[in-house]
């Protein structure tokens, strides 16, 4: 059971260091067009000034290093990745497209309750602006987080749309629609409703090479929050030898008189190394991100 807990962690730990990896520098046009529109609209309410010297006051609110010259009417062109992460609205974003594509749902208290979710039934009950939802990655987005919402819960007894599943998949409409054609032998299947059922959505997305599928569910909280610089070298994995049972060495692992020492399980005994030299003849090879806590191996070599 202890395998399980740990196989499943480091799957969901593997699939949230990618997410971030994806997102290294991610400056999403959409989170700027939302900037851009509250700073248009607000000064129809409010008097012009009031509204520049008010969104200063709401970024420095939200934890936003402004730069020099700082004018929050202009805070769509002015602020730099750095301090547009910092935002609620760029979380929420992240957090959907974690969902969406990467099956996972991210840990942040500061959101909630106005989290992604929230944000998601806004935007199903018309209550957000046109404006915020014509931008077509934002949409494929949203709409790929309602069509997995569908997937994890078949309970609803809700299928799919077309729409959906072709922004879940990343594929196009039309590519979806040939799969329904009769003729197409295809395994997606419809509803009396004419929606497609959850079941066929499963098994045809899961067929697919480049589909994640939900992990959200396996025991492991993860943070809506950027992991740091040193965790990632140029977004590459370094390869370190590995134990059969998955465990892995790094130069941090050696003793302070600076040997590896590894219990043998088949042998029963202690062995000593002195080097990565013995340990890569005798071991795996397996990816990890520099920066993670190691765990010192206790299986077989």
């Amino acid at each position: 059971m202890n395998d399980n807990l740990d196989s499943a962690k480091t799957q969901v730990e593997e699939i949230w260091r990618k997410f971030w990896d994806d997102h290294k520098d991610f400056d999403p046009r959409w989170v700027r067009n939302v900037l851009h529109d509250v700073a248009e609209r607000l000064p129809f309410v409010f008097a012009y000034e009031a509204v520049r010297e008010g969104l200063t006051v709401m970024c420095l609110g939200s934890g936003v290093e402004l730069p020099p010259d700082f004018d929050g009417l202009s805070a769509d062109e002015d602020l730099p990745i750095s301090s547009l992460e910092k935002l609620p609205i760029y979380r929420i974003y992240l957090a959907v497209r974690a969902y969406a594509f990467y099956g996972l749902k991210l840990e942040d208290a500061d959101l909630e309750p106005h989290d992604w979710e929230a944000f998601l039934d806004e935007a199903d009950s018309g209550r957000l602006p046109l404006q915020w939802l014509r931008d077509e990655e934002a949409k494929r987005s949203l709409t790929a987080a309602r069509a997995r919402l569908k997937l994890d819960h078949p309970e609803w007894l809700i299928g799919l749309s077309a729409e959906e599943l072709a922004a879940l998949a990343r594929v196009s409409r039309k590519s979806v629609m040939n799969q329904l054609a009769p003729k197409s032998g295809g395994i997606l299947a419809t509803r009396a409703d004419g929606s497609i059922s959850v079941d066929s959505a499963r098994l045809w997305l899961e067929a697919r090479p480049d589909f994640r599928p939900s992990v959200w569910h396996l025991p492991e909280d993860l943070p809506l929050q950027r992991p740091d610089q040193e965790d990632f070298i140029d977004g590459d994995p370094v390869w370190v030898p590995a134990t059969k049972d998955g465990n892995w060495f790094s130069p941090e692992d050696a003793l302070p008189d600076g040997y590896f020492h590894v219990t043998c399980a088949k042998h029963k005994k202690e062995e000593t190394f002195d080097g990565y030299g013995p340990l890569s003849t005798s071991s795996a090879m397996r990816p990890h991100h520099n920066g993670a806590v190691p765990t010192r191996p206790a299986g077989g070599t």
